[in-house]
């Protein structure tokens, strides 16, 4: 979506959890996801007095920006403007995916969407998912992620900050 990006840095953004708490369609539409053992579930956002983790800010080049093909990347989600801190100081707003509804979801991109793409998997709701209702993270997904942060070069503090600051559906087991 954003081929050329500057100004990569890390930052921590306070207030807000990161938790595995929504199932991705995408997971559906490649085979990945697992609906009979509940473990479909993409990251995202939610606001947390308290709460803090790290993550990566950026800014795509002007002539590259595609905010639509952004949205609709990210079609599931609704996105916020949040306050951050660079770790190496200084501070900055940012674009970030967090919680909607699925009510948002109809409302933005119809019902049809919404039916094609997690009625037809078997779901019945995007958002909104009790704490206690077991469902995990994609696999596939969730491996990828720990690899990310786990490649030579990665700042050790933004590894643990994955593994220590994102939450499963619970709010309390860490990845």
């Amino acid at each position: 979506t954003f081929p050329n990006l500057v100004d990569f840095r890390l930052v921590r953004v306070r207030n807000f959890r990161r938790v595995f708490q929504h199932p991705a369609a995408i997971f559906f539409e490649r085979g990945i996801a697992k609906l009979e053992t509940q473990e479909f579930c993409s990251l995202s956002t939610e606001p947390a007095d308290g709460a803090s983790f790290i993550a990566a800010a950026f800014r795509p080049q002007a002539e590259n920006l595609s905010m639509e093909e952004f949205h609709k990347r990210e079609e599931e989600f609704e996105l916020i403007d949040v306050e951050f801190e660079g770790l190496e100081g200084g501070t900055g707003t940012g674009l970030m995916c967090t919680q909607s509804t699925d009510e948002q979801y109809i409302a933005r991109w119809g019902e049809d969407l919404y039916q094609s793409k997690y009625k037809a998997a078997g779901l019945d709701r995007i958002w909104g998912w009790p704490w206690d209702s077991g469902i995990r993270p994609c696999p596939v997904y969730l491996r990828h992620c720990v690899l990310a942060v786990s490649k030579p070069g990665v700042v050790p503090a933004a590894r643990d900050s994955f593994l220590d600051e994102t939450f499963l559906a619970d709010r309390v087991t860490t990845v």
